[in-house]
């Protein structure tokens, strides 16, 4: 989930207080030097006890001690920075990649419809991609098409964002678990607040389609396992509950972290 309490923003923002202590132990370090340097040249008076003092220093290690130190920890940040920029990196290069193969000519549509989700969501777009073109796909090869395709994409990942956001589960399991519902796993309806029987599939088909649930189509089935989910959410009052829980330190929160993670790629990139 992403509320202001939850498990995800905590642990973002856990991570992102200790980079900075790291940050600011490295830059005190620093400062510790600067000014030892400081003292030691108001302490020397001609060049060439200047020079026999820093000498002593050296020899003594307090300079070499205090510069090791902070190269040191320099070094490890700049290590593992550049190691999380590489691997930033080559996901969104592999995500936008397999976005473009499973979209080809609709991918402006397709992102269309992801930024859309986003918006009335408050979901990073990059965070849904993943599940909706598993979804896209499994509509696509269950005989959907490209128009359907991206319609129950859409549908359904802002049915799995008010989902997520009411029953505080993170929208990656919760997709997943809508996902496998609409392939046919009905005893995954719990996980989505329902209750699916055939007697519930039967009274949605006839509904909709004017017969039994046996009787419909792979993609017609999927339209009303999807539609007795929206259903439901409407009635339990979760419709809507990913919008509600928005707050402006999640927007800012979700920022810091796009920034953040946009700085790796752009390292990544580099490196």
């Amino acid at each position: 989930s992403y509320g202001a309490g939850s498990y995800e923003v905590q642990s973002y923002q856990q991570r992102l207080n200790e980079a900075k202590a790291e940050l600011n132990d490295t830059r005190s370090a620093l400062e510790n030097l600067d000014q030892t340097l400081d003292e030691t040249s108001d302490n020397m008076g001609d060049s060439e006890s200047a020079a026999g003092g820093l000498a002593d220093i050296f020899k003594g290690g307090l300079f070499a001690g205090l510069a090791k130190d902070a190269i040191s920890g320099l070094a490890g940040k700049l290590k593992e920075f550049a190691k999380e920029s590489v691997q930033a990196a080559a996901e969104v290069k592999a995500l936008s990649s397999s976005w473009s193969q499973t979209f080809g000519g609709l991918e402006g549509t397709a992102n269309e419809a992801i930024d859309r989700v986003s918006q009335s969501t408050g979901i990073m777009a990059e965070r849904l991609k993943q599940a909706g073109m598993q979804i896209y796909a499994f509509n696509k090869a269950s005989g959907g098409d490209s128009v359907e395709a991206l319609g129950m994409m859409e549908r359904a990942l802002t049915t799995a964002a008010d989902l997520a956001a009411y029953y505080d589960k993170s929208v990656e399991d919760t997709t997943e678990s809508l996902l496998s519902f609409l392939k046919g796993n009905y005893a995954n309806d719990a996980a989505l607040g329902i209750s699916s029987t055939e007697y519930t599939r039967n009274a949605k088909a006839a509904e909709m389609f004017g017969t039994e649930f046996k009787n419909l189509t792979e993609v017609q089935k999927q339209s009303v396992l999807l539609q007795t989910v929206e259903d439901a959410t409407k009635l339990s009052g979760a419709m809507g509950q990913a919008a509600r829980a928005i707050h402006q330190e999640d927007i800012a929160m979700c920022a810091a972290i796009s920034e953040y993670g946009l700085s790796l790629v752009k390292a990544g990139d580099g490196i």
